[in-house]
């Protein structure tokens, strides 16, 4: 049998001080190297270490000799009795080949227990500038023990006392070891010291910080795979502390085959029930899984509770036994017997994504918004993901769905959240045209206002003061239009919002019976909207000549070359055939029956056009032509009641 060791120095024999059984000895030339796990065999006790190599023969051919490489146990011609090698005992030879900084002892417990009070004694007695080394030693022991707070206290205060020790790199990595082992992870930054680097076992303690700062973390999960035997060498204190973490994160790490190696040779292991779960899921036994996972949530272990309870409701969910808002419901009701840390905050962050994916929008946009208050320290995070859905919902077709009052209620709870939202005209204009169309002024006045005093630019604000004047005209609110175009005035605006916002001005003024106001607002626009604005201007002052032309200005522009009128367009038509009539102007109206005639279609719309742009009387042999024009007009009151210019 092969011992490898680095600095091998001579073998000596001695009689076991209890027993007084003999005992072959390879000593060491360098510190930090030794047999951690004894082994029996028919032939020879391989004794546990805390320096170099132990061994007892039981038979006398039993030897132990050095070799360049390290000791060679040996036996007689046939060789040394040993069974087959184990996955224990593999594990074993594996550890041997990884390197290690930290010399915490490997003993059992009783043996450490005495360990501590010789150590905490030897410290004692020795000179205040000569305790560093010692309280290390005493602090590696605590670790052995699980006593993480205890080392970390110890060595805080050998570093107060001694500068020395406080610069020394094995002070702050062990320092950080023990603020991991007593689960206080913000204090373990010293583990990332660059004078650390270079061993596997500093490694090791680098994954446990990144596991337990991100679950599942690739990264660490291969760092457990390649030195997973480490682990399985810490005493128990150590082990069973890190063993869980570091399967769990193999498991959804992707290392699931190195984690099933590592569990099966710790089985007897506490804290392994959530691992062996994924495990489960792994292999694709989901309903093995939620069998473990219900076990587990049904237990004492406050953490295993909830993480399994949750684990379980996303299996459930996956499997389509629950619906978005019931898992909802149920984490909901998780996150109560978990308060105060970032599983709780994810938690109810995931909470809030199930009610997004339910269209319970609301719930999900209030659950971000208390988490964000409630956890200051991750507060710009949880308001990234409170953006994001804000903005998911305004893109998507979400708002469609919504009840009238929830979308009001919605979009008045988040007015804030417009001022970081992208700049996009098209996304304000939507929402705010959605508003108007609810029919609950007195709800959406109110709202829109918030909206343009939130607005993220200039263009968005222009765009919501635009739809608040139109509100606030429809309610025959003149001089509030006007305000609201005012307060959301803004320069370089396209083509199509610059008319919007000029029709509803002028409209204003025509309310306010100001005409030189109202053909101001329009000057310099040509488009169909601002020229049947300015006919409606003269249509209320009677210039009838003056309509007249707007509105075949408007016509030349809104009417297709081809094809049977809509109603809006043959509304534009019998407004200025009204107009021409009133004007006198029979060119107009000829020129209208002259290429209009075959597109008007059919309707009580296209039969007045008829009869206002129909030729004169002038001889009786227009009489029946007369005669069916006479019954048209019986319909024109009903039209002229329900029509009304813009």
């Amino acid at each position: 049998m092969e011992l490898p060791a680095d600095a091998p120095g001579t073998v000596v024999s001695m009689a076991n001080p209890t027993t007084g059984a003999t005992l072959l000895i390879g000593t060491m030339r360098a510190p930090g190297q030794a047999v951690l796990s004894g082994r029996k065999a028919t032939e020879f006790l391989l004794l546990s270490a805390v320096l170099g190599v132990v061994v007892e023969p039981i038979a006398d051919t039993v030897t132990l000799r050095t070799v360049p490489t390290g000791f060679l146990l040996s036996g007689g011609p046939a060789g040394l009795a040993l069974t087959a090698p184990t996955a224990q005992t593999n594990a074993s030879a594996a550890a041997a080949q990884l390197t290690r900084r930290f010399k915490i002892p490997n003993l059992p417990t009783e043996a450490l227990a005495r360990r501590l009070s010789q150590g905490i004694a030897d410290a004692a007695a020795t000179p205040a500038r000569a305790r560093g080394p010692r309280r290390r030693a005493v602090a590696s022991t605590m670790l052995a023990l699980g006593m993480g707070a205890e080392a970390q206290s110890l060595l805080l205060t050998t570093a107060a006392q001694d500068p020395k020790e406080a610069a020394a790199p094995d002070t702050i990595g062990l320092t950080a070891i023990g603020a991991m082992l007593a689960n206080r992870f913000a204090d373990a930054a010293g583990i990332d010291d660059d004078r650390l680097t270079g061993t596997d076992d500093v490694a090791l303690w680098r994954a446990v910080r990144d596991a337990s700062a991100e679950e599942g973390s690739p990264s660490a999960a291969a760092v457990f795979s390649a030195t997973a035997p480490l682990i399985l060498l810490y005493p128990r204190g150590i082990r069973d502390r890190i063993l869980p973490l570091a399967a769990e994160t193999m498991v959804l790490g992707g290392s699931a085959a190195a984690a099933k190696r590592m569990i099966a040779l710790a089985a007897d292991a506490p804290g392994l029930g959530f691992a062996k779960a994924l495990l489960k899921q792994t292999d694709g036994d989901v309903q093995g899984a939620l069998a473990m996972l219900d076990a587990l949530a049904a237990g004492h272990d406050q953490q295993d509770r909830i993480r399994s309870a949750t684990r379980a409701v996303e299996l459930r969910l996956a499997g389509r036994q629950l619906d978005a808002g019931q898992a909802a419901d149920v984490m909901d009701q998780l996150r109560v017997a978990w308060r105060g840390d970032r599983r709780e905050l994810t938690l109810r962050e995931r909470v809030a994504d199930l009610r997004q994916r339910a269209g319970n929008w609301r719930a999900a946009l209030d659950e971000l918004r208390s988490a964000e208050k409630e956890f200051p320290d991750h507060a710009a995070a949880v308001h990234a993901h409170l953006m994001g859905m804000f903005i998911t919902m305004l893109y998507s077709d979400a708002t469609d769905a919504l009840k009238p009052l929830d979308l009001v209620a919605l979009a008045d709870e988040n007015a804030d959240l417009f001022k970081t939202i992208p700049d996009n005209p098209e996304l304000t204009s939507r929402l705010a045209d959605r508003l108007l169309a609810l029919d609950l002024p007195s709800r959406a006045a109110p709202l829109l206002e918030k909206l343009a005093a939130n607005a993220p630019s200039p263009v968005d604000r222009a765009v919501f003061g635009a739809r608040l004047a139109e509100l606030r005209l429809g309610e025959e609110d003149a001089q509030g239009a006007i305000a609201a175009l005012s307060a959301s005035a803004a320069a370089d605006l396209d083509p199509a919002l610059t008319e919007r916002r000029a029709t509803v001005l002028s409209a204003a003024k025509v309310r306010l019976h100001d005409t030189s106001g109202a053909i101001k607002a329009l000057e310099g626009l040509t488009g169909p909207h601002a020229e049947t604005a300015r006919a409606a201007v003269y249509e209320q002052a009677g210039d009838w000549i003056a309509a007249t032309e707007a509105l075949m200005n408007a016509v030349g522009t809104a009417l297709p070359d081809s094809g049977t009128l809509t109603e809006p367009q043959l509304q534009l038509v019998l407004r200025l055939a009204t107009a021409a009539e009133r004007a006198g102007d029979r060119n107009t109206l000829d020129a209208l029956r002259a290429t209009l005639v075959t597109r008007l279609g059919s309707g009580t719309l296209a039969d007045t056009v008829r009869l206002l742009t129909a030729e004169p009387v002038h001889n009786t042999s227009d009489l029946p032509r007369s005669d069916r024009e006479l019954g048209l007009a019986h319909a024109v009151p009903a039209v002229a009641s329900s029509f009304r210019a813009p």
